[in-house]
C-alpha cells in the first residue's frame, strides 16, 4: 500500500516537473535579452545645446544581434536589465518613411548622417506597468530611446564615446535633466 502510494507520488511529481519544464521552455523561447554592460569612461563630454543637461548618468555597452532582436520582438519579449530595474517589453514594429530613417552620429571621428537600410522603430509597453510606453530604435548593433514606467522616463542616448568598437550609451532618467532658463547656448 505505502509503495504504491510512493509509487503514484512519484510518478505524479515526475509528470509534474515534465510539464513545467515544458512551460518554461514554452515561455521563455520568445525572450531576447541584449547584454548590457556598464563602463566607467570617466570624464565625458556634454553633448548638449547648452541650454539642457544631464547629471548624473551611467555609461554602458549594448550588445545586441539586431535580427534575433528584430524577430523576437515581432512576437516575443525584449528583456532589458538596467541598473534598478528589470524590464520586460512589448513591441510593435513602426515603419517610418525612407527619407525619416536617419540618425545622426557624432563620434572622435567627426558628425555622421545615417540614413541607409537597417533602422528599426518599435513603440510598446512594459510588462507590469499599464501606462508605461516605450520607444526604441535600433540600428545595426545600436539601442537607443525612452522607456517610460513612472512618469520619470529612462533615456537611452548615444555619446561620443565608444569601447572596443561598441559604442557608448548614456542612461539617465528624466528627472537628471537640468533646463537652464533665460539662457543663451552660446554663454554656457
Amino acid at each position: 500500500m505505502w509503495n504504491e502510494r510512493f509509487s503514484k507520488t512519484l510518478s505524479f511529481l515526475i509528470f509534474l516537473t515534465i510539464i513545467l519544464s515544458l512551460v518554461a521552455i514554452v515561455t521563455t523561447e520568445n525572450v531576447y535579452e541584449p547584454k548590457i554592460e556598464m563602463v566607467d569612461i570617466g570624464n565625458i563630454e556634454k553633448s548638449t545645446s547648452g541650454i539642457t543637461d544631464v547629471w548624473p548618468f551611467e555609461t554602458m555597452t549594448i550588445t545586441l544581434d539586431p535580427e534575433k532582436f528584430n524577430h523576437t520582438a515581432t512576437d516575443g519579449i525584449i528583456r532589458l536589465s538596467l541598473p534598478d530595474s528589470d524590464l520586460e517589453l512589448h513591441l510593435t514594429e513602426q515603419v517610418l518613411p525612407e527619407d525619416q530613417r536617419k540618425i545622426k552620429l557624432i563620434n572622435e571621428s567627426g558628425i555622421f548622417i545615417l540614413g541607409e537600410a537597417g533602422f528599426h522603430t518599435y513603440k510598446g509597453k512594459v510588462s507590469g506597468y499599464e501606462n508605461s510606453s516605450v520607444s526604441l530604435t535600433i540600428h545595426r548593433n545600436i539601442l537607443f530611446g525612452t522607456i517610460d514606467i513612472d512618469e520619470n522616463p529612462y533615456h537611452i542616448a548615444l555619446t561620443r564615446k565608444s569601447i572596443n568598437g561598441k559604442a557608448v550609451m548614456a542612461l539617465y532618467r528624466q528627472d537628471n535633466v537640468i533646463v537652464y532658463e533665460n539662457v543663451e547656448p552660446e554663454t554656457l
